[in-house]
C-alpha cells in the first residue's frame, strides 16, 4: 500500500510540473482583430483562433499544433495551411501561409498579446 501511495504521489508531481512547464502558454490572446486561444490537454496542444480582414471578412480555424520550446507549428496541405507559432513573454508571434480556408484576404499572422489566464 505504501508503495502504490508513493507511486501516485510521484506521478502526480510529474503531472503538476509537466502543467507548470506549460502553463505559462496557455491562455487567450487578442490584437485589434483577432482572438487566440492556446489550450493543452492530455497531452495535446491545441488552438481556436477567430479573425477579421480588414474588409470585414471573418475566419475562424481550430486545431492541434505541434510545440517545441518555443516554437509551434500547425500545418495541413490539404487546407493550404502552414501557421507558425513563436512564443514570448506574454505574447504569441503567429505567421500564416497559405489561406487556410479561412475566407478570401483573411490572414492571422502578426502579435498576439495574452489577455486571459486560465
Amino acid at each position: 500500500m505504501i508503495k502504490k501511495r508513493a507511486w501516485v504521489l510521484f506521478l502526480m508531481g510529474f503531472i503538476t510540473i509537466a502543467y507548470a512547464d506549460h502553463c505559462d502558454k496557455i491562455g487567450t490572446y487578442g490584437n485589434a482583430n483577432s482572438d487566440l486561444e492556446i489550450r493543452f490537454s492530455e497531452g495535446i496542444w491545441s488552438f481556436l483562433l477567430l479573425t477579421v480582414s480588414e474588409r470585414g471578412r471573418t475566419g475562424d480555424l481550430e486545431a492541434d499544433f505541434a510545440l517545441d520550446g518555443e516554437q509551434g507549428q500547425y500545418k495541413n496541405s490539404q487546407k493550404n495551411c502552414d501557421i507558425r507559432f513563436q512564443f514570448l513573454q506574454q505574447l504569441v508571434v503567429l505567421e500564416q501561409m497559405g489561406s487556410c480556408e479561412m475566407g478570401m484576404g483573411v490572414n492571422a499572422s502578426g502579435e498576439y498579446a495574452l489577455v486571459i489566464i486560465p
